[in-house]
């Protein structure tokens, strides 16, 4: 039986990918005229250098910040110490931009709360989804919350395991085919994934033919698709 409803936050429960891409799009634009590179060429060469440093540095604008200084370094054929300062300002800003729900957010997690247990499950920096969360205002609707370094099955696992929670009473719902969607199937749990207008490359993972993973197009679905998995997990029937 489903007990538990997990959230995944950003780009599900609230707008976050096109912050951070068009912090990139500014930087390389800013980069180009004083470096040996056109904007195609530094942006794939950024992409490349951001997902080398993800082990090290982690998830987050200010991750993001590090990898774009250390590129600077390496590409920028001008005053490096400038170029750095306006790096630096690109990111400023962007941990200032607003926390933007999502349609039909706030109306799903009211009435999932109803029947069910809501936890939210996000990963990066921990300051900074910290801040968001609770500038979100959605805080009240989650019996637990939890920012995790990485979102791989060890990490859900050791997550569950310490609230007592077994993966077959858990539906996840979640943008990334890749952190929240594989690694809580192969858990034993159920996953919904809900494509946001734009993923992180580096998120992409060729989809699974499973009977415990489901596609819906908005949250607002997620509601009647649970009912649904509940309705046929009581009527299969049992082997003797």
């Amino acid at each position: 039986m489903i007990k538990y409803i997990a959230f995944d936050a950003d780009d599900t429960l609230w707008e976050n990918e096109p912050y951070f891409r068009e912090t990139e799009k500014r930087f390389v634009e800013m980069l180009a005229p004083n470096s040996a590179y056109d904007t195609t060429e530094l942006k794939e060469l950024l992409y490349d250098y951001i997902v080398e440093n993800v082990p090290a540095y982690g998830y987050g604008t200010r991750s993001l910040m590090l990898s774009l200084v250390g590129f600077c370094n390496q590409y920028a054929t001008c005053n490096v110490s400038e170029m750095i300062e306006s790096t630096i300002k690109l990111g400023q800003e962007q941990l200032s931009k607003p926390v933007v729900l999502l349609p039909d957010v706030e109306k799903t997690l009211k009435s999932l709360s109803q029947n069910y247990e809501l936890l939210l499950i996000t990963k990066g920096d921990l300051k900074e989804q910290n801040r968001k969360i609770v500038e979100s205002g959605l805080t009240p609707s989650f019996k637990h919350v939890r920012v995790l370094e990485e979102k791989d099955e060890a990490s859900y696992l050791n997550f569950f395991q310490e609230l007592g929670i077994e993966m077959s009473e858990v539906v996840m719902v979640g943008n990334s085919y890749k952190s929240d969607i594989l690694p809580i199937e192969a858990l034993g749990g159920h996953a919904i994934f809900i494509p946001y207008k734009s993923t992180w490359a580096f998120e992409s993972a060729p989809k699974k033919d499973s009977k415990r993973i489901f596609e819906r197009g908005s949250i607002a679905e997620v509601p009647i698709l649970i009912s649904s998995i509940q309705y046929d997990q009581k009527n299969v029937p049992h082997k003797l």
